[in-house]
């Protein structure tokens, strides 16, 4: 069995820092916003058209996990290969420019790549999960040094993971976990936090520590939960959401400065997960501590929120444990769509292909991206299955990307 170098955790000792807390610790009164369940504005239609696709069985380009997506101001698109570790880089109409990077431990090589950037200064930002840094690389390949988490905060201590970065509106943020060994313990403390050029955190917007004895450790999904796996986003002007809690529709608006704006709520009831769904959430978070396999609790249900992204005009995009269930023909995602002041105003259906176990990025408000496969992949390079969709379905196709324009 495959070793992975994945947290571990136990329901011993769990501490929340409480998110409605102002820089210095001060209680904030943070206004609520309660929306019903139903947008003002009813639901609308987006039927997006293709522009160019790539990779699948009949190309030539392969990739191996897609896992995200960005483009720059010429609409250049660059695509992040999780499992062959480099970044391809695609012309507007689709044409392969090149690829970026390679695997490897040196100067502007990557390790483990976990997520993708673009840095104000020009570069290409490649988030390396273990140890957790930013990889910086020139528009041509070239290197262009590194950001790594903690090396400027003495009070940081431990060794960093990172599992995700955005950066825009002036703020790089970074979501990480720094991760101490003691006797017989391990404390993980995560946090969601804006960082400098150094790495150290400036502004932290949540904070989580966990502590467990090693021989007794069990993964349990609900202990398990932080923003980690999408649930946060950074908007255009530096303002950042997150949905802290994982069986309620509650979404968390932080100025810049990390001063507690907004807290958006819905009435809203989790997804019920299948006995196959379940089995697979167990799955995907196999580890071995100590030389055993530990046990593992999946939840019965869903996350409320899974995905979130915020527009140009500052509209909060969520994608929630039912957008990808029951929908219209045609329709591959809902996504709930809040204005700047926290009011729930539409529903947003993509009307586009896609099945379960693929996923959608959005290249700025004009583009979207598809990565079909997206699911089997990620779970391929890990060793947990195949690549070609989610676990489950019956046919496994190489991973193929489709470029879409978003009409206006």
């Amino acid at each position: 069995m495959k070793r992975l170098a994945v947290p571990f955790l136990s329901r011993l000792s769990v501490l929340f820092v409480a998110a409605a807390l102002l820089p210095g610790g001060a209680r904030a009164d943070v206004p609520r916003v309660r929306n019903g369940d139903t947008p003002q504005q009813g639901v609308r239609t987006l039927r997006l058209s293709e522009l160019w696709r790539a990779g699948g069985e009949e190309d030539e380009i392969l990739f191996g996990a897609i896992g995200q997506a960005a483009a720059d101001e010429e609409g250049k698109v660059y695509l992040l290969d999780r499992q062959l570790a480099h970044v391809q880089v695609f012309s507007p109409d689709g044409r392969l420019l090149g690829t970026l990077g390679r695997e490897g431990d040196g100067p502007g090589e990557l390790r483990r790549p976990r997520d993708l950037v673009l840095l104000p200064d020009a570069a290409i930002g490649v988030l390396q999960m273990s140890p957790g840094m930013i990889v910086k690389l020139a528009r041509d390949g070239t290197p262009a040094g590194s950001i790594i988490l903690g090396a400027g905060d003495p009070l940081a201590g431990g060794r960093h993971m990172a599992y995700g970065a955005a950066c825009r509106g002036g703020s790089l943020v970074v979501c990480a976990e720094a991760m101490s060994p003691r006797a017989g313990e391990i404390s993980q403390h995560r946090y969601l936090a804006r960082v400098d050029e150094t790495g150290g955190a400036v502004v932290r917007y949540l904070e989580r520590t966990i502590t467990q004895d090693v021989s007794t450790a069990v993964w349990d999904e609900a202990v398990d939960y932080f923003v980690h796996l999408g649930g946060w986003a950074l908007g255009p002007d530096g303002r950042v959401y997150a949905a802290p809690v994982r069986d309620r529709y509650e979404i968390r608006v932080y100025r810049p400065d990390g001063t507690p704006e907004l807290i958006i709520t819905r009435p809203f009831k989790p997804r019920r997960r299948t006995a196959e769904e379940k089995e697979r959430a167990q799955q995907s978070r196999r580890m071995i501590v100590l030389g055993r396999e530990i046990d593992r609790i999946a939840c019965d249900d869903d996350p409320v929120v899974l995905q979130m992204r915020v527009d140009g005009a500052n509209r909060l995009w969520v994608l929630h444990g039912r957008s990808g269930h029951d929908q219209p023909e045609g329709v591959f995602q809902t996504y709930d769509i809040f204005d700047p002041d926290g009011s729930f105003v539409l529903q947003t259906a993509i009307a586009c292909e896609g099945r379960r176990g693929d996923r959608l990025f959005f290249l700025g408000d004009d583009r979207a991206l598809l990565v079909k496969g997206y699911a089997g992949a990620a779970m391929a390079a890990v060793g947990g299955g195949v690549a070609g969709g989610a676990a489950g379905e019956d046919e496994a196709a190489p991973p193929e990307v489709v470029c879409y324009r978003i009409p206006e």
